[in-house]
């Protein structure tokens, strides 16, 4: 199995060893030194470089000493040295092959260029800086000299380019960094379009290691953005560890592992062209029937799944002392910067909420202040998807002991109502008592007679329960349509989010399926696959989403609903 990734240092010496061969690079385009390019650009000082075009050189430099060590390195890795010497010319599999490393070469580089230059320009305001969208067409392939030659050529043009009207883009230094940051991105992404497109045997020369060169890390595609996120630090909870609940840990569980099916180079994750990924889930149940313990399996299995796939993910919790405020206002901006972080395409994020009836109160409430209703919206606004286009690259769960005590419309967003009873049946207990007594026990401390039971050794499992009731109420979409009407009769409050919510529930059933684990263990199995191969693959696991499906969602949807109203805890499994 391929699970281990192996890590590969690059030094400043490493890179000073291919100065020379850099510099002959640079010294190319357009036959002018690159520093004179750059102090001929700001209209504010023409006589000599300024200090921050003298750092923008230096990274240019080790950009281009990046791009040639990697040149190097893939030439050796993927076998083209080696075919070159056997062949009487370039063949197809050279060809191919030569494609992907100066691609992977150039995406490399580009992306230490963006994230040294976002350092420059961290304190500045870069909304009053010159950008751009750079239009150029990228081809890779002919050699690696020519392709950065190609490229750089294109990065000058760029740093020339004007308004349209003849004005020069770049007014001061600071513009030049943000003109440079701008372009190398742009490049950045056609790059990694031609990495994925490319034969995934050839990529795999790189899906599975890390370089690290300083503070500098890229691990197959993920490049480290040095940006400094708070995550939280939990304990790991594996789910044999959870008594009962055995619903809640599947849902849960698929959850995570469709989560990271998520492609970082497209941005977007091909469970979501189907269905089957929700964004929002809802545990509820009576005090210390596991709610906290479940969220903790959540976070397990997302660690798990990303490193597995080269990804990173972080996870978010929110409570009352990290955003609330007597200053009215600030709430919402502290909200705000939460879920920016947690909405972020370039990571997989989880964001937690536990109690959530204790940090927000019913907008009707007496007691809600102003930083109840800013936490209010700002959560509503997020789950309701207001302002952002699910990626499927994130999942947020909220835990209560009391749904009523929770803000009607805010409950309504969750996708995802999932009550949690805790132990189940007698074999739960059992299992309990010997999970609570696993020390002892493993030091024989423990006598308790067999009786043909041995706690914790049950087969786990693996596909959701099928109908518990059986509603017949017909197979067209008229009985559906009529049968949404007889819902929303008995409780005015079951509008169209509901459905919409049900609906998303009975697509996530109708993918009662375990995703492979070679899938996430073999990188060439799933993750090199190209988008439309991966929706295939994803397809071939669904079924059919029947009329009494969709009758059976709606109708716990329903009732679900209505369990809030009454604060009521039916455990429907066993309904």
């Amino acid at each position: 199995m391929e699970t281990s990734r192996s890590a590969i240092p690059i030094t400043d010496a490493d890179l000073d060893a291919l100065k020379d061969r850099a510099e002959k690079q640079i010294s190319k385009i357009g036959g002018v030194d690159l520093e004179e390019i750059l102090k001929k650009l700001a209209p504010e000082e023409t006589y000599r470089v300024l200090p921050i075009e003298l750092e923008l050189v230096y990274i240019i430099r080790r950009g281009v000493s990046l791009y040639v060590w990697f040149a190097d390195w893939l030439f050796n890795k993927t076998g083209q040295k080696t075919e070159a010497a056997q062949s009487t010319g370039p063949t197809d599999s050279i060809l191919n092959k030569q494609k992907f490393s100066s691609a992977y070469s150039l995406y490399v580089m580009a992306n230490y260029i963006v994230i040294e230059c976002k350092e420059l320009l961290e304190g500045k305001d870069v909304t009053q800086l010159a950008s751009v969208h750079p239009n150029f067409k990228l081809e890779v392939g002919r050699n690696f000299t020519n392709d950065l030659q190609i490229a750089l050529s294109y990065y000058v043009e760029t740093l020339r380019s004007d308004d349209g009207k003849g004005n020069p883009l770049i007014k001061c230094a600071n513009d030049t960094v943000s003109i440079t940051r701008d372009f190398w991105q742009a490049l950045a992404d056609k790059t990694l379009v031609v990495c994925k497109a490319t034969d995934p045997a050839i990529q795999v020369a790189v899906l599975n290691t890390t370089f690290n060169y300083n503070d500098f890390t890229v691990a197959s595609y993920l490049v480290d953005q040095k940006a400094e996120q708070k995550s939280v630090t939990f304990v790991p909870i594996q789910p044999e560890e959870i008594v009962g609940n055995t619903e809640a840990i599947i849902q849960l569980l698929r959850l995570m592992d469709r989560l990271a099916l998520y492609d970082l180079g497209l941005k977007k994750n091909p469970m979501c062209e189907i269905g089957g990924l929700y964004e929002s889930m809802l545990l509820y149940g009576r005090p210390g029937t596991g709610k906290t313990s479940l969220m903790q399996v959540a976070m397990t299995r997302l660690a798990k799944r990303a490193e597995q796939m080269g990804l990173p993910f972080m996870v978010k919790t929110l409570v009352a002392s990290d955003v609330k405020s007597e200053w009215y206002g600030r709430s919402s901006r502290q909200l705000a910067d939460i879920i920016n972080s947690v909405l972020s395409p370039t990571t997989l994020s989880l964001f937690c909420v536990d109690d959530i009836d204790l940090l927000i109160t019913s907008r009707d409430d007496p007691g809600s202040g102003g930083a109840d209703k800013d936490l209010l919206k700002g959560l509503m606004d997020f789950f309701s998807g207001i302002g952002s286009n699910y990626k499927g690259n994130y999942a947020s769960m909220a835990a209560t002991n009391k749904p009523s005590a929770t803000d009607d419309a805010l409950r309504q967003r969750f996708v995802s109502s999932v009550i949690v009873s805790g132990a189940e049946s007698w074999e739960d207990y059992a299992d309990l008592v010997a999970l609570k007594l696993k020390r002892p026990m493993k030091y024989g401390l423990i006598e308790v007679s067999d009786s043909g039971y041995k706690p914790l050794e049950r087969p786990h499992i693996h596909t959701l329960s099928s109908n518990k009731k059986i509603y017949n109420k017909g197979s067209s979409w008229r009985d559906i349509g009529t049968h949404i009407m007889d819902l929303q009769k008995q409780y005015p409050n079951f509008t169209a989010r509901s459905v919409k919510n049900a609906l998303d529930v009975a697509i996530s059933k109708s993918s009662d399926f375990e995703v492979p684990n070679d899938w996430y263990e073999k990188s060439e199995v799933f993750r090199v696959q190209n988008w439309d191969t991966k929706i295939n693959m994803i397809k071939e696991l669904f079924g059919k989403i029947t009329s009494d499906a969709i009758i059976e969602a709606l109708t716990e949807q329903f009732e679900s609903e209505m369990g809030y109203v009454e604060n009521t805890y039916v455990n429907k499994t066993n309904a």
